[in-house]
């Protein structure tokens, strides 16, 4: 269930970022060429993952708890997502492929 928020935050974080005109971006891959040429559905996306991550966060830890900590985990991933995207030090199916090993060991174990 974290690792879901988790997920969602960075698609989020990663939609938006893409659809900012004061950033500098790069034309690294197809999933950001798409993000910066669609930016309205771009952002509604960012939205819709957003909200999702913050019912998957209430759900899972309750309201106050939850509240926070998708606060704090947006906040951070944010941080991580303007800092490492221009670098170019992770990708974006790096962290993909990432989170599916994640998600395959949180529900095994």
């Amino acid at each position: 269930m974290i690792t879901l928020l988790v997920l969602f935050s960075l698609l989020s974080s990663y939609a938006f970022y893409h659809t900012s005109q004061k950033a500098q971006l790069s034309n690294s891959n197809s999933v950001s060429v798409w993000l910066q040429k669609h930016t309205t559905l771009a952002k509604a996306i960012g939205i819709a993952c957003l909200i999702i991550a913050a019912i998957l966060a209430i759900a899972s830890m309750g309201l106050t708890s939850g509240t926070l900590l998708g606060l704090m985990l947006f906040s951070i991933i944010l941080s991580l997502v303007i800092v490492l995207t221009p670098l170019k030090i992770i990708g974006f199916k790096q962290l993909l492929g990432l989170f599916l090993f994640i998600i395959i060991l949180e529900i095994l174990l």
